[in-house]
Parts: C-alpha cells; structure tokens; sequence
C-alpha cells in the first residue's frame, strides 16, 4: 500500500517549489507579474511530475544522468552565443 500511495503523490523538490509558485502567481495575478510566476509554477509542477515517473523504472536514473549532461551542453551554447551577441 505505501508503494501505491508514493506512486499517486509525486512529491519532491521541483512539485513542491512549483505549487508555491503557482499559487504565490495567483496572488500576484492583479498586478500582472503573476501570470508568467504561476506559468513557472506550473511547467515545474509538471516537471517534477514526470521526474518522479522516471525515477520509478529500473534504468530511470541513468537517463536522468544523460538528460542533466544535455542540457548543460545545450545551456552552455546559449551562454556562448548571447556572449557573442553582447559583445562589443
């Protein structure tokens, strides 16, 4: 039963962060800076949700491990560019 009730309840730091933030952007909704904060809540929410999936198979954390090298890679790219764009 504990197995079924940690499979329904995708709890960690990325579900948590991003329930915070969405409900802190449906406060801040009238001053319009909450729309895009609850939309980063909500792409967290989901992240964290699939996250969870993924750790419960077997080879989900070697996945984890080449999707984490990925987007380095892809976010060091995006670094570099905007240096060159930026650049004098």
């Amino acid at each position: 039963m504990k197995s079924l009730f940690s499979f329904l309840t995708p709890l960690n730091r990325f579900t948590l962060i991003g329930i915070g933030l969405f409900f802190l952007g449906m406060f801040l909704t009238p001053i319009l800076i909450g729309i895009p904060i609850m939309t980063l809540g909500w792409f967290l929410m989901i992240f964290g949700f699939f996250y969870h999936l993924l750790k419960l198979f077997p080879g989900g954390d070697k996945v984890i491990i080449v999707a984490k090298k990925y987007l380095k890679d892809w976010l060091s790219w995006y670094q570099k560019l905007f240096k060159e764009v930026l650049k004098k």
